[in-house]
């Protein structure tokens, strides 16, 4: 049994220092309003004034 434990601990540890992973940063906000082809959005603090936002569907929009 204890052959056993020590094939699959090594089996995860390999798994875990072959693992590769990337982390991004995605600035995401909540939309509270549309309306008149104007969007209110709640929560893009990182957002400047005249930056392109794209929204679901590829749509894109500015911050006015």
């Amino acid at each position: 049994m204890t052959t056993r434990g020590q094939d699959i601990a090594s089996v995860i540890k390999k798994q875990i220092e072959e693992y590769g992973s990337s982390a991004s940063m995605v600035n995401v906000g909540v939309v509270t309003e549309v309306g008149d082809a104007i969007a209110n959005i709640h929560g893009l603090s990182g957002v400047q004034l005249t930056e392109l936002l794209e929204f679901p569907g590829g749509v894109i929009g500015m911050a006015m």
